[in-house]
Formats: structure tokens, sequence, C-alpha cells
């Protein structure tokens, strides 16, 4: 009835679980030397896992020891390998929201003005950069697609609804429920990404420097990172040295709201930062806005493959990412001495301004269109 107040809850109703930003008692160190962890175990410091980069040194998973903060723990090791970069473990997570329905696949391809993918022609390799993917998805069949593991900790890898859904945005097969913008296209998929006992699915910041390492060094053109967390001075100076070798790296600008802080890696320098859009323009209203946002694409109710092998509507910045990723990769594999920050310009020449004039912070420089440039060199 008009004016009742809602009953309140019962008693018994657990407090919402907040998710922590960072792994508890676990610090990452980026550069650090063999000799320099040799002196760790004195300190009380516990070597969970490490790896050789190339031509950055070692990279170590570190466990740091009872009753020690984190400040106290950071500022031991900085002072130890003064030369190396030292951050928390921090999480990110995928950014997508359930929509709550199901349907046959529409495509959102007439909104950003993309035509059959065969016109685009050459060969190109994209990076993914997500959680498991369910490979015997028909809409996968035939796919070139190649998944790599990377995670550390003992939790479970997190469901393959998302990484699924991403990777088939990009290549799902034409004559499938879920037909996606570029399937000639090779994907090498790197996955960081577990599952807690709590349900909360995350990739820390040492997995997912390994990942993204792992492509760089495989010779992928762009890698989609449907992903977000906080700042992390590790995995900037990993997204610098990828962009340092010409690598385009596209990221989902996320989810937390158009008043939150920005989110990385979609907020460092020379990463593409992409936001959602709905079917009839309006931005998404979860999307965090702001300078970082470069473009707009369609990321409301999209009709994505699910991991039962049909379709379903989600939301959420991870799934405009991929249309911007295929928009650059085709411009890379048809104008082979173009670089990602050329392909961006055109990008940006070419977007539909949707907000005020020129780049704002909720679009950025508008909806991204692919009909002028898919085949520029032919």
């Amino acid at each position: 009835m008009f004016g009742d107040k809602p009953a309140p809850p019962p008693a018994s109703s657990p407090a919402p679980r907040q998710a922590t930003s960072a792994a508890p008692r676990e610090i990452v160190v980026f550069g650090i030397t063999q000799a320099q962890l040799g002196h760790l175990p004195s300190g009380g410091f516990t070597v969970i896992e490490q790896e050789d980069i190339a031509d950055a040194g070692v990279m170590a998973l570190l466990q740091t020891p009872p009753g020690l903060g984190q400040n106290a723990a950071l500022a031991f090791i900085s002072a130890l390998a003064p030369a190396a970069v030292v951050a928390p473990n921090h999480y990110y997570r995928n950014q997508a929201t359930a929509s709550g329905c199901t349907a046959e696949i529409c495509s959102s391809w007439t909104q950003v003005g993309w035509r059959q993918s065969s016109m685009c022609g050459g060969s190109v390799i994209i990076g993914v950069v997500d959680a498991a993917i369910d490979t015997r998805h028909p809409a996968l069949a035939g796919a070139r697609l190649t998944l790599t593991r990377f995670a550390t900790q003992d939790h479970p890898p997190a469901p393959v609804d998302h990484g699924t859904a991403i990777v088939a945005l990009l290549v799902g097969a034409q004559e499938s429920v879920a037909p996606g913008l570029y399937p000639d296209a090779e994907i090498l998929a790197a996955d960081p990404f577990t599952r807690d006992p709590h349900g909360d699915e995350r990739a820390d910041t040492f997995d997912l420097v390994r990942a993204i390492e792992h492509l760089v060094s495989a010779g992928v053109q762009v890698i989609n990172l449907s992903l977000a967390g906080p700042d992390n001075p590790i995995l900037h100076a990993v997204v610098d040295r990828a962009l340092a070798q010409g690598v385009a790296l596209v990221a989902a600008v996320g989810n937390a709201g158009p008043k939150a802080k920005p989110l990385y890696p979609a907020a460092y320098p020379g990463v593409v930062g992409v936001t959602a859009l709905s079917s009839n323009g309006k931005i998404y209203r979860h999307a965090v806005q702001g300078e970082q946002v470069d473009f707009a694409a369609p990321g409301v109710m999209v009709p994505v493959a699910s991991s039962l092998g049909g379709v379903r509507r989600l939301s959420g910045t991870s799934f405009a990412t991929p249309f911007v990723t295929a928009s650059i990769a085709a411009l890379l594999a048809t104008n082979h001495s173009m670089t990602p920050s050329e392909a961006e310009k055109l990008l940006a020449d070419q977007a539909r301004d949707l907000g005020r004039f020129g780049k704002d912070p909720a679009f950025g420089w508008g909806l991204v269109q692919a009909v002028q440039h898919c085949g520029l060199s032919q």
C-alpha cells in the first residue's frame, strides 16, 4: 500500500561483504636481484613465487612477516632494493554486470558502423587478458585460440562466463548465435583470474603482470583488458614497457560510477580507455568518467555468448572494450606501418561526437566508428 514503510531486514541477514583491494600480507617487487632476494628470509619475508622478466631483472611475490604492517614492509623492501619497484599485490576485476535476461543475439555492429569483418583482410594477433574461456562454446568452434593460465594462488579458476563473452565478441563464428567482430583474428588469451571461497573473481598484480608480459613477448599487436583496479606502480611500469614495444593496450574504464576515482590500467597514459553506451546513445550509468575515457562503444544489454552455449545480455565497460580493440586491430592489420597512437588518432577523428564538442569526460572522443577505416588501405 502507498506510504507503507518497507519491512526491516531480518536480524540474521549478513552485512554485504566488501571486496578487498589487495591480497593481505602480500607485496610484489619488480626489478629485484637474486642477491637481494637472498636477504629477505632473515627479515621474516617469504618468497612465494618469482619470475625472470626480460631486461628488468626478477619479479617476486612476497609474504610479509606476521605483525609487520604493509607500509613498513614496503619501506623495508625499498631500502633493500632501491632500484626496484615495490607495491601491494592489488586485485583487478572484470567489469561486467548481469542484466537479467536472455535473447537471441542482435548485433550492435550497426551502431559502430561495423561491416562483415572479412573485408578487413590482413592477419592480426589479438591478446586478451581475462578469465577462463569455454572453448567448447559453439561460437568459438574453429577459432584460432590459445589460452595460457597464470595463477599462483590455491584458489580455483574463475568461471568461464566473462572470458567466453569477451573472446566471442572478438572472434565468434559468423554463423553462430554470437558472431564476433573479427573471426579471422588469432587470439592469444592469458588467464590470471581466480575465485576465492566467497565468490570474488579477481586477478592479483603479480599474475596480471605475468599475463601482460607473456602476451607482449608472444608478439600480439593489441591487448584487450576488460578489467579494472587500483593504481599500482608495478602495473604502470609493465604497461609502459608494453607501449614502448609498440603494443596497443585497450582497457575498460570501470563500473564504479561516474564520480569514482580513475581505475587502472585504463587511466595510465597511452592506454585506450573505453566506456559503455546503450543502444539509444546513453552513457552506462555505472561507468567511471574522466579524462581517461577515450571512446564509447556498445556495452549496455549487449547480447554475448553465455557459458551454457547460448546467449545472454550483459552490461558493463568490459563488453564495450572489444569493439575498440577490434577497430584498432583492423587498422593495424591493413596498415602495417601504422603505430598504435596513429590508429587511436584516426579513430578519434572519425568517432561520432556525442557529448560536448571534442573530447569530454563521459564519452571521450565519442562513439567509435569502423565503417570508414576497416579496409582503409584497399
